[in-house]
């Protein structure tokens, strides 16, 4: 980005114009601007944070929410207007022996160690036992 374009996009953000620009456009502004103002023995956040709270980078800052939102709506519209499939309904999923008796296992060693069924999972896949049973679920 150059000094013209990070001019521009101030005067835009000054105007609340923030579809001057993206959401990413706008972030890359207030990144230009604070390294910009970076003064020798700031660090960079400092200098974000100064720049943030000046009158141009909340004008900017709030344009790029604005512009992430309007970005985010856009995605929500589309999957909105592209709907479920109507000629699909969704089966249930089986688990394999192989995935019921590693559950199971986990499901024990969670309750035995006091533990979440993550770890426990993590541990009985660490046994030999354990190992074959997760080969097997996932050669399926």
């Amino acid at each position: 980005m150059d000094a013209n374009f990070a001019t521009n996009l101030a005067k835009a953000a000054r105007a609340e114009m923030p579809q001057y620009a993206d959401a990413a456009t706008w972030a890359s502004g207030l990144d230009y601007l604070a390294r910009k103002a970076q003064t020798p023995g700031q660090t960079y956040e400092q200098s974000y944070l100064a720049v943030a709270e000046s009158p141009d980078g909340r004008a900017m800052y709030r344009a790029m929410q604005t512009a992430a939102n309007a970005e985010m709506a856009g995605i929500s519209k589309q999957r909105s207007a592209a709907g479920r499939p109507t000629d699909r309904t969704p089966t249930a999923i089986v688990a394999d022996a192989s995935e019921s008796l590693l559950a199971k296992m986990a499901t024990d060693r969670a309750q035995q160690d006091g533990c979440s069924f993550e770890i426990a999972y993590g541990k009985v896949v660490e046994t030999e036992e354990g190992r074959e049973l997760f080969k097997a679920a996932m050669a399926r």
